[in-house]
């Protein structure tokens, strides 16, 4: 099966993050994670994902501030998972 869209899941609790991660890929989508949450944005340009799912309470910086930077350069969709 071809995978129909990435998606970056910037989700801390390892737990949840695989249990999103692979109920998504059951669906054929491509999903990546943060490998370090300083850097959040630099790995996003990288990635340049089609959907972009974000954990507001995060370590360095909280959801909302990475939403910001990466409203300044994309219009991708965003999804807040809290």
């Amino acid at each position: 099966m071809d995978v129909l869209f990435k998606i970056m899941l910037i989700e801390d609790d390892a737990t949840l993050f695989h249990e999103v991660k692979d109920r998504l890929e059951t669906w054929s989508y491509e999903v990546q994670g943060v490998s370090d949450f300083s850097k959040v944005f630099q790995e996003y340009t990288l990635l340049s994902p089609d959907l972009v799912i974000i954990d507001i309470q995060l370590p360095k910086f909280d959801g909302f501030h990475w939403c910001r930077m990466i409203r300044t350069h994309s219009k991708v969709p965003i999804i807040f998972l809290s």
